[in-house]
């Protein structure tokens, strides 16, 4: 156990070293004064860009591009398809074993999943309202701030007036939306008016997701424990050839090896 959980140790210090440089470079650290977030988010890019192009042809580099577009939306699934395949797998036989967690948490983790890629797909196929002509007094409704939004301010690319609170999308719709938000890479769409509540319908059933699956394996991992009476056992060290007494961090291992 002594060498896995060093491994484990070292994997744990690498990702978090890797979080928090990627969460520096790319959200902290300002490009305009940071020469490594410069490097890291423009001239990186940039740069492998060009060769790509140099190698592949334009053609080539403008189909790259149009996947990478929605490369967190494959990121997504490849996530979270991967989590339910091993609920699936693993988990569901081992809440069929279990005399203590009810085998109700599977029909409704079945209802869990069904509402996760429902609400995924709804905001991702859902437009976030377009500022027209027709539609401007439709989305009108919001107060000026005279600040970030002031009356009688025309878009430069439309020429329509703009509503308070809108912005133009040149991400996706090139128009202007109302109530403009944000443009979210995970379901590959512009969050505004029409679509700001299914958005966070998706954001709320997806903590609700984790928050009841964590609270399932917890109750199973504690079932196990319990039903076994594992802290009344004695662990033997295979490298030290010493015998150890159960606690929290030794019965972690057993567990997570054995399931």
């Amino acid at each position: 156990m002594g060498g896995i959980s060093t491994m484990l140790a070292g994997l744990l210090i690498t990702y978090v070293i890797g979080c928090a440089f990627f969460i520096y470079v790319c959200v902290v650290a300002d490009p305009n004064s940071s020469k490594m977030a410069q490097y890291m988010t423009q001239d990186l890019p940039q740069l492998l860009s060009r060769k790509f192009e140099q190698v592949f042809g334009k053609s080539t580099l403008e189909k790259l591009n149009q996947i990478l577009d929605r490369a967190l939306q494959l990121l997504y699934l490849a996530v979270v398809l991967g989590c339910w395949v091993v609920v699936f797998w693993y988990v569901y036989p081992w809440i069929t074993e279990s005399k203590q967690v009810s085998n109700a948490h599977k029909y409704i983790g079945y209802t869990v999943f069904l509402a996760c890629f429902s609400s995924w797909r709804k905001a991702c196929n859902t437009r976030p309202g377009i500022i027209t002509a027709k539609s401007y007094e439709r989305y009108n409704h919001y107060p000026f701030d005279n600040l970030l939004f002031v009356p009688n301010k025309k878009c430069d690319t439309t020429g329509i007036i703009r509503i308070a609170r809108s912005k133009f999308d040149r991400l996706k719709y090139n128009q202007n939306v109302p109530r403009y938000d944000h443009f979210c890479g995970w379901v590959y769409n512009t969050i505004g008016e029409e679509n700001y509540r299914w958005f966070l319908l998706f954001l709320g059933i997806h903590v609700i997701m984790c928050s009841y699956g964590s609270g399932v394996c917890i109750l199973l991992f504690y079932a196990e424990i319990m039903e076994d009476k594992l802290f009344d056992l004695v662990f033997y060290d295979r490298v030290s050839g010493q015998t150890v007494k159960a606690d929290v961090w030794i019965i972690s291992q057993y567990m997570f090896a054995k399931r």
